[in-house]
């Protein structure tokens, strides 16, 4: 993600950058909610298992700078998104 952000501020400075997580394993929303490197993060069964776990030192410290909120995504609404695009 903090790849793209990084690419999206260069060619637009406002452009506001929303990082979206499961609420299985919010560990990079959890770690700037509690301004702690979550490195190993609790987590549950998601349909998006590939996304979980824990949050890379580089991607937490650059996504200060380039990400202006997160939000956490039901995993039902994951599965209606998924229906949806299939």
């Amino acid at each position: 993600m903090t790849g793209i952000t990084v690419a999206a501020k260069y060619i637009n400075p406002a452009i506001r950058i929303i990082g979206v997580q499961t609420e299985a394993c919010p560990a990079m929303l959890k770690s700037y909610e509690d301004n702690t490197l979550y490195e190993e993060y609790p987590r549950e069964e998601s349909l998006c298992d590939a996304l979980l776990g824990g949050v890379g030192t580089l991607s937490y410290e650059m996504a200060k700078d380039y990400v202006d909120d997160f939000i956490a995504v039901l995993e039902d609404s994951i599965a209606k998104a998924v229906s949806f695009m299939a």
